[in-house]
Protein backbone atom coordinates (compact mmCIF):
# COMPACT_ATOMS: atom_id res chain seq x y z
CA UNK A 1 0.00 0.00 0.00
CA UNK A 2 3.05 2.24 0.19
CA UNK A 3 3.95 2.03 -3.50
CA UNK A 4 3.73 5.51 -5.05
CA UNK A 5 2.21 4.15 -8.28
CA UNK A 6 -0.39 2.05 -6.42
CA UNK A 7 -1.31 4.99 -4.17
CA UNK A 8 -1.93 7.20 -7.21
CA UNK A 9 -4.15 4.52 -8.75
CA UNK A 10 -6.06 3.98 -5.48
CA UNK A 11 -6.54 7.74 -5.07
CA UNK A 12 -8.09 7.97 -8.55
CA UNK A 13 -10.37 4.95 -8.06
CA UNK A 14 -11.49 5.90 -4.56
CA UNK A 15 -12.23 9.38 -5.87
CA UNK A 16 -14.49 7.94 -8.61
CA UNK A 17 -16.34 5.95 -5.96
CA UNK A 18 -16.67 8.88 -3.52
CA UNK A 19 -14.63 6.91 -0.99
CA UNK A 20 -11.58 9.17 -0.64
CA UNK A 21 -11.75 8.60 3.13
CA UNK A 22 -10.78 4.97 2.40
CA UNK A 23 -7.33 6.04 1.17
CA UNK A 24 -4.85 3.81 3.01
CA UNK A 25 -1.92 5.18 4.94
CA UNK A 26 1.44 4.57 3.26
CA UNK A 27 2.30 1.94 5.88
CA UNK A 28 -1.11 0.19 5.85
CA UNK A 29 -1.20 -3.58 5.52
CA UNK A 30 -3.54 -4.66 2.74
CA UNK A 31 -5.56 -7.22 4.73
CA UNK A 32 -6.02 -4.81 7.66
CA UNK A 33 -7.10 -2.06 5.26
CA UNK A 34 -9.69 -4.36 3.65
CA UNK A 35 -11.16 -5.58 6.91
CA UNK A 36 -12.94 -2.34 7.77
CA UNK A 37 -14.33 -1.55 4.31
CA UNK A 38 -18.06 -1.52 3.86
CA UNK A 39 -20.18 -0.26 1.01
CA UNK A 40 -23.52 1.42 1.33
CA UNK A 41 -26.98 0.28 0.32
CA UNK A 42 -26.78 -1.57 -2.98
CA UNK A 43 -23.13 -0.65 -3.49
CA UNK A 44 -21.24 -3.22 -1.44
CA UNK A 45 -20.96 -5.86 -4.17
CA UNK A 46 -19.82 -3.28 -6.72
CA UNK A 47 -17.27 -1.83 -4.31
CA UNK A 48 -15.75 -5.26 -3.65
CA UNK A 49 -15.75 -6.00 -7.38
CA UNK A 50 -14.03 -2.66 -8.00
CA UNK A 51 -11.40 -3.38 -5.35
CA UNK A 52 -10.74 -6.77 -6.96
CA UNK A 53 -10.39 -5.10 -10.37
CA UNK A 54 -7.89 -2.54 -9.07
CA UNK A 55 -5.84 -5.23 -7.28
CA UNK A 56 -5.82 -7.49 -10.34
CA UNK A 57 -4.80 -4.66 -12.67
CA UNK A 58 -2.05 -3.46 -10.33
CA UNK A 59 -0.72 -7.03 -10.07
CA UNK A 60 -0.69 -7.49 -13.85
CA UNK A 61 1.07 -4.15 -14.33
CA UNK A 62 3.66 -5.08 -11.69
CA UNK A 63 4.33 -8.33 -13.55
CA UNK A 64 4.68 -6.44 -16.84
CA UNK A 65 7.24 -4.14 -15.21
CA UNK A 66 9.20 -6.93 -13.53
CA UNK A 67 9.11 -9.60 -16.23
CA UNK A 68 8.54 -7.71 -19.49
CA UNK A 69 10.53 -4.53 -18.84
CA UNK A 70 7.49 -2.23 -19.05
CA UNK A 71 7.80 1.29 -17.68
CA UNK A 72 5.80 1.89 -14.47
CA UNK A 73 2.85 4.10 -15.36
CA UNK A 74 -0.10 5.01 -13.13
CA UNK A 75 -1.86 6.43 -16.18
CA UNK A 76 -1.56 3.12 -18.01
CA UNK A 77 -2.94 1.23 -15.00
CA UNK A 78 -5.87 3.64 -14.74
CA UNK A 79 -6.54 3.29 -18.48
CA UNK A 80 -6.56 -0.50 -18.16
CA UNK A 81 -8.89 -0.33 -15.15
CA UNK A 82 -11.40 1.85 -16.99
CA UNK A 83 -11.27 -0.37 -20.11
CA UNK A 84 -11.71 -3.54 -18.06
CA UNK A 85 -14.48 -1.93 -15.98
CA UNK A 86 -16.37 -1.22 -19.21
CA UNK A 87 -16.11 -4.90 -20.13
CA UNK A 88 -17.13 -6.00 -16.62
CA UNK A 89 -20.08 -3.58 -16.74
CA UNK A 90 -21.18 -5.07 -20.08
CA UNK A 91 -20.92 -8.54 -18.54
CA UNK A 92 -23.07 -7.22 -15.66
CA UNK A 93 -20.42 -7.76 -13.05
CA UNK A 94 -21.17 -4.20 -11.95
CA UNK A 95 -24.72 -3.03 -11.31
CA UNK A 96 -23.69 0.53 -12.19
CA UNK A 97 -23.77 1.55 -8.54
CA UNK A 98 -20.26 2.87 -9.02
CA UNK A 99 -21.27 4.95 -11.99
CA UNK A 100 -19.25 5.61 -15.09
CA UNK A 101 -15.63 6.60 -14.74
CA UNK A 102 -14.66 10.05 -15.94
CA UNK A 103 -11.75 9.65 -18.32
Amino acid sequence: MGCVLAREVWAACLGWWNKRHWMPEHDSKFVAWLQDKQGGEGRERDLWTGIALVCWTLWRHRNDVVFEGATPSPGEVIRKITAEADLWRTARLFRDCLGQVDR
